[in-house]
């Protein structure tokens, strides 16, 4: 393995030195053991390569050189978890001129795998020349671009920052992240934590523009609820703060017309239930930072819990409004809608529109075994007391298990409940 990673020095011909980024064992062989100058003659190589490339032609062997040449940048960028300098230039110039469509899965692959840096120059040179693909592209587009920064703050999340900043970090015998960047050291002036910080924002706003421009399509706010799913790792990675979405996000989940996207909202509130709590228990941090560390969002983040209660479970949705943010509702616009619906339950898991099938096909369920054969008019309210915690049961088995974690954890009969069964059953 050392002769296979020294010979790169004798490397001369295109065709061979293109093996390294062909070659899986050499490019393993070269994250375990190489020099300065190994590294710096394929980002000589890699820069020539690709002024040569790309050059807006339209013709299907010029697309298959330009396909097989990132599909090889894909690889040496997960090898080592980076993206080689040379790459990351000739990224900056691509993105000014790319359509957003030419090797879109490839660029988004790269894209992921771009190393921390300042926000203002990830900014500059990446977040501003792509915001009008994320916010104005078709949905299935922008939900690639969010898929994208997601794995880009998982990836930038999941450095033990402990190592690479020099200091002692309490979790680091539990994180075993990435703690070296062999293409150069990263700079260390930069406030890495804020460039975490000030990505998720910057992809919270972009996230949340998009869902106004696609009238809150079901897949771009799917998408943004998986993105915050990893901004919710933060601290359980050893990062000294977290950072919780905004109420747009939140209700946007919870008044989808889709089951899953309700139940994934559900699940992203249990994740930061765990990450507040773990937030409040670490030592305070060595380093300070210079922003928030999220702890002063919990009384936001209770009410994002009562409306979820109150709408999904309590049968309360459009009262308390003293104690809600999304209810906030004029006395004769709740008169009107009296007039047409069951007003208090219209949200909750029985009646409303993303969860009336489910419940049907409960009902029905439930009649076949209890009743079969006999001719009955089947209602949500039906389902009640002791009933609805076998209908929570029956959607767990549905798989909505965000759903039920949320039940589970914030409704404080369902609490006790689980607790004397585990009581009874030890």
């Amino acid at each position: 393995m050392g002769e296979l990673a020294a010979s790169i020095e004798q490397l001369v011909l295109p065709d061979q030195m293109a093996a390294v980024l062909t070659s899986s064992n050499l490019r393993h062989a070269l994250s375990l053991m190489h020099k300065s100058s190994q590294l710096t003659r394929i980002e000589h190589w890699l820069r020539l390569q690709l002024s040569t490339m790309f050059d807006g032609s339209t013709s299907q062997s010029a697309r298959q050189k330009e396909s097989e040449m990132l599909e090889s940048l894909v690889a040496v960028a997960e090898a080592f978890q980076e993206l080689p300098v040379a790459v990351e230039e000739w990224l900056t110039r691509y993105f000014k001129r790319w359509d957003g469509d030419a090797h879109l899965n490839l660029i988004l692959k790269l894209l992921s795998w771009w190393r921390p840096c300042d926000f203002t120059v990830l900014y500059k040179h990446v977040l501003q020349p792509l915001h009008s693909h994320v916010v104005c592209a078709p949905p299935e587009r922008t939900v690639a671009f969010l898929e994208a920064y997601a794995r880009l703050l998982s990836h930038w999340s999941s450095v033990d920052w402990g190592k690479v900043k020099g200091e002692p970090q309490k979790s680091s015998a539990e994180h075993s992240g990435k703690s070296s960047f062999i293409f150069g050291a990263l700079p260390p002036e930069v406030d890495l934590y804020r460039s975490i910080y000030s990505l998720v924002r910057y992809v919270e706003q972009a996230g949340i523009v998009a869902m106004q421009v696609h009238r809150n399509s079901v897949q771009i706010t799917a998408a943004l609820l998986n993105f915050f799913m990893v901004a919710g790792q933060l601290c359980s990675r050893g990062l000294p703060f977290t950072v919780p979405p905004s109420a747009p996000i939140v209700y946007a989940s919870l008044l989808s017309p889709c089951a899953g996207v309700v139940s994934m909202g559900c699940a992203m509130l249990v994740q930061f239930k765990s990450e507040f709590e773990q937030l409040k228990s670490s030592e305070p941090a060595e380093t300070s930072l210079s922003f928030e560390n999220g702890l002063e969002k919990i009384p936001l983040f209770n009410d994002y819990v009562m409306d979820y209660s109150n709408s999904l479970w309590r049968h309360r949705a459009f009262e308390e409004s003293t104690k809600t943010i999304l209810f906030k509702v004029p006395e004769e616009v709740l008169s009107m809608l009296r007039g047409h619906m069951p007003l208090k339950q219209a949200l909750s898991i029985t009646h409303s529109s993303a969860w009336s099938s489910s419940c049907h096909s409960y009902l029905k369920l439930l009649q076949e075994r209890v009743r079969p054969g006999e001719n009955m008019t089947l209602s949500p309210g039906m389902v009640k007391d002791k009933m609805r915690v076998d209908y929570m049961e029956y959607l767990k088995k549905q798989g909505y298990i965000g759903l039920h974690r949320f039940l589970s954890t914030f409704i404080s009969s369902l609490v006790e409940r689980a607790r004397q069964k585990n009581q009874s059953a030890a």
